[in-house]
């Protein structure tokens, strides 16, 4: 039975996430058939639930969904899945989505976009965020991982006594994660500069500054260097984007890939702004209220403002032009 939107009791249950009632219907005789029935959108149970973000039951109905059942309708939907789990942050669905490609398509590439766009997933807090654990004797921890990698979170983690099953879901994500990436690296290491250009990929790894997704940047940058030349339409570059949305893990990135002395090249948006002009300006509300209070506010501005200048000031006094790609 469907209702007037086409939707079987089992996409219902997929949509509200009660995994439940979907085993049920699922394990009756002939309930695989439910897997396969569209509603009027032509959306099968399985892309609901991930529509949805439901996590536990996305994994369940892709466990006993068939490919062919997928596929159906068209190879779009295997693109679509994959883009709605990763927006999702159901990662290990989309990793075995991934898997069951040969060779990515194409049209999967926009989903860059969603991964530069992420935060919190990966697990990679900036110089201004912390991760606070508290353990069982009642003490809290609180210490910052700027830039870190998994082995040395976890080495943090065990010396604060997190539990292993606790250590392995904050770090699962991160790890899953750079498996994404790393199927996407292929693609963009045979990409030249009009290429990256025209699948967007310049763009995605201003998103990714703009968000602070550093392993991101990294890793795209280790596919195809050309990558850190991304440039958008104000003529303001990923180290604008980093000082301009006071993404310091970014910055520092940056500043390390270019080493000491030639930081950036001496360069000026279309509104003649350099980096000491951008650092100069209020950071986005959206980053200030994280500390409560105008005075902290403004003493956070202004830190971020000497320590970029120091750097900023350096670099243009000394007149270095050489850019950050050999």
């Amino acid at each position: 039975m469907q209702d007037e939107d086409g939707n079987t009791a089992l996409a219902l249950a997929a949509i509200y996430g009660d995994i439940n009632i979907a085993r049920r219907f699922v394990n009756a005789e002939g309930g695989e058939e439910l897997l396969a029935i569209q509603n009027k959108e032509g959306e099968i149970p399985l892309l609901m639930a991930a529509n949805s973000g439901r996590k536990r039951m996305t994994r369940y109905l892709y466990l006993r969904t068939s490919s062919h059942v997928i596929d159906q309708q068209s190879s779009h939907n295997r693109v679509l899945l994959l883009e709605r789990c990763i927006q999702a942050h159901i990662f290990d669905v989309a990793l075995k989505l991934l898997k069951s490609y040969e060779e990515l398509p194409i049209e999967s590439l926009p989903i860059l976009h969603q991964l530069a766009r992420m935060t919190s997933a990966h697990l990679q807090p900036s110089l201004w965020q912390t991760i606070v654990y508290s353990l069982k004797n009642g003490k809290i921890f609180l210490f910052f991982l700027p830039n870190s990698n998994i082995q040395e979170e976890s080495t943090i983690m065990d010396s604060c006594g997190l539990k292993s099953q606790n250590r392995e879901r904050v770090l699962g994500h991160k790890n899953e994660f750079l498996q994404i990436l790393w199927y996407y690296k292929d693609i963009i290491s045979m990409f030249n500069s009009s290429q990256l250009r025209e699948a967007l990929v310049y763009d995605a790894m201003l998103e990714a500054a703009k968000h602070g997704n550093v392993e991101f940047i990294n890793d795209m940058r280790e596919a195809n260097h050309d990558v850190l030349r991304a440039m958008d339409n104000h003529g303001r570059d990923i180290f604008s984007y980093a000082v301009l949305h006071r993404k310091h893990n970014v910055f520092q990135l940056m500043h390390t890939l270019c080493g000491n002395k030639d930081i950036i090249s001496y360069t000026t948006d279309m509104f003649d702004n350099n980096l000491l002009h951008l650092a100069a300006h209020l950071g986005p509300l959206s980053d200030l209220n994280l500390r409560p209070g105008a005075a902290l506010q403004m003493q956070r501005e202004i830190q971020w403002f000497k320590v970029h200048s120091s750097s900023l000031v350096f670099s243009l006094s000394s007149a270095i032009y050489s850019p950050c790609i050999h």
